[in-house]
């Protein structure tokens, strides 16, 4: 590897970890969801044809973010405010936010058993909408509970796919 390239890697080494562990979390997602079942003997949509669906974006999403990540040209200035996105973040700002995101998602993971889905997928997305996007508490609030009631007509009333309820037994 020339000095350039590995200039290169090193500033954008945080950002090709985080993308490398989404990746490798969307692989096991794919491998995962073929033992729950793709479809139910009735030849209903089954339990593993989501984790099959997210999984296989996310993989595929994951691997052209990290292709594209590890191609870029090394900075050779500093950031001068001109690196910045379309909301102002700078290249440190998003790498922040997507680790923060991918912890959030490993502990939404964690808490599934003991809140069950639907309560730990609305922690997720009124965590992300208020603290890591910075969106007024109301609108994050109206946001996570339109999300979570989404997620409930599109599995549970329309394919039948019950949620994991955890200990609490929130669920269907």
């Amino acid at each position: 590897m020339s000095r350039t390239s590995q200039a290169g890697l090193g500033a954008h080494l945080p950002e090709a970890v985080a993308y490398g562990l989404l990746t490798a979390v969307g692989a096991g997602l794919v491998v995962t969801s073929f033992g729950y079942g793709l479809r139910t003997e009735d030849g209903w949509v089954g339990p593993g044809f989501l984790p099959l669906v997210i999984g296989g974006l996310l993989l595929v999403l994951s691997v052209l973010e990290l292709t594209r990540c590890l191609r870029r040209a090394p900075a050779t200035e500093p950031d001068d405010g001109e690196g910045t996105d379309i909301l102002g973040r700078t290249a440190a700002e998003r790498v922040r936010q997507l680790w923060t995101v991918v912890a959030a998602i490993a502990v939404t993971v964690l808490l599934v058993p003991v809140l069950g889905l639907p309560i730990a997928f609305g922690c997720l997305v009124f965590f992300i909408s208020a603290w890591v996007e910075r969106r007024p508490v109301v609108a994050a609030a109206v946001i996570t509970g339109v999300s979570v009631v989404v997620v409930h007509v599109v599995f549970v009333t329309l394919l039948g796919v019950p949620l994991p309820g955890g200990l609490i037994g929130v669920g269907a």
